[in-house]
């Protein structure tokens, strides 16, 4: 037997031979190949940190804050409603010298000729050295509606004043009329272009365009023949309802030279809240002109008025710069005060959150507040 696989040994090829002589050796190999993985597992840490890669990493994002109002928690702070009467101040007789706290009283009320003159002695040349200063009005707003938190938006007019004044500003103004002698008026009144049948002509052509001006007046003469550019105007076509169209086109010129054009400036934190800054004079003017100025604006203004209870103009100050006094006046003494407005402004005794602190009764109301608990 033993002659016999040593014979078979060496005649069998090497394939053979490690199939049938050696099987265990065979084997042995097989299973190591086939069997690795199982083995030599991963590593629990390795494991770990596989899964951690599959996280998402949620990324918080922190809350804007304004640079202009500070940090969100400085204009988180609670401040006094601006619409809040000067009557809630505690009653106190008035003051008996010229100098006082005026936190711990109510403000004083002036006539125009009595705040005209006070600008006067501030604007004098041994002081600002400004005596033709700017008379500016400064008006406060409640813009609150009929329905239940929605408020008026931003409004833009025009006021024609009975008493113009020289403004810095270039206003083009565009007249239509036949005559040849009233243009040259126009022109010399202040009007920017004057013509008749010529100008309509160049319009509807392209070589004169209306964007160009800021008004558009016309004679009544010429009314029938600047129909055809009814579609280009607009509402600026020319009527006696806005006062852009009548006979006495030269003194229509003079007002619009000098009409003050004003705009409505919502609060940014108090939504009811709405202010007008407007120039309406000059310091060397008279103060009856002044005085009709104002009264001229004001009802303006009340003309934009909401259809609802309660006041629409609240507050009015004169102020001239470079002064920066606010000198309070009476605005119902030109426009009509609601009968229920009265009643109501003495009961909104209350408190907001984000007001602009850009008033100036905003501290003394805080103050009189805390001194009338005192």
């Amino acid at each position: 037997m033993m002659a016999l696989s040593s014979v078979l040994t060496a005649k069998m090829p090497n394939l053979f031979r490690s199939v049938f002589i050696q099987p265990s050796i065979q084997m042995t190999c097989q299973r190591m190949l086939s069997l690795s993985s199982i083995d030599f597992a991963a590593r629990k840490g390795t494991r770990e940190k596989a899964r951690k890669k599959k996280v998402k990493v949620e990324v918080k994002k922190l809350d804007f804050a304004s640079r202009r109002y500070g940090s969100a928690k400085k204009s988180n702070k609670k401040r006094v409603d601006r619409h809040i009467s000067d009557e809630l101040k505690p009653n106190r007789p008035p003051p008996h010298v010229e100098v006082y706290a005026r936190r711990f009283f109510k403000r004083q009320v002036h006539t125009i000729e009595e705040a005209v003159n006070s600008m006067k002695e501030t604007h004098h040349p041994t002081m600002f050295n400004a005596p033709d200063a700017l008379v500016n009005i400064f008006i406060e707003l409640n813009i609150e509606t009929t329905k239940k938190n929605r408020y008026m938006d931003n409004f833009f007019r025009t006021a024609l004043l009975p008493h113009p004044f020289q403004i810095s500003e270039d206003r083009r103004i565009l007249v239509f009329c036949k005559d040849l002698d009233l243009q040259k008026k126009v022109i010399t009144a202040g009007a920017t272009v004057a013509g008749g049948t010529e100008i309509i002509k160049d319009i509807q052509s392209g070589q004169l365009k209306l964007v160009d001006f800021d008004y558009i007046l016309a004679h009544s003469q010429i009314l029938t023949d600047i129909i055809p550019l009814r579609g280009l105007m607009k509402k600026r076509f020319p009527s006696e309802k806005i006062g852009t169209l009548g006979h006495n086109i030269e003194e229509l010129v003079t007002q619009f030279r000098g009409g003050v054009q004003y705009k409505s400036q919502k609060d940014e934190q108090q939504k009811n809240f709405s202010k007008i800054v407007t120039p309406i004079g000059k310091l060397g003017m008279e103060v009856s002109h002044l005085e009709a100025n104002i009264d001229k604006l004001l009802i303006d203004v009340n003309e934009m008025r909401p259809n609802k209870p309660g006041l629409f103009i609240t507050k009015c100050y004169l102020t001239s710069p470079p002064g920066t006094e606010k000198l309070r006046i009476n605005p119902f003494n030109y426009i009509r005060e609601p009968e229920s407005s009265t009643s109501e402004n003495k009961k909104t005794k209350s408190v907001r959150v984000d007001v602009d602190s850009d008033s100036d009764d905003e501290i003394e109301k805080v103050e009189a507040e805390a001194a009338g608990n005192v």
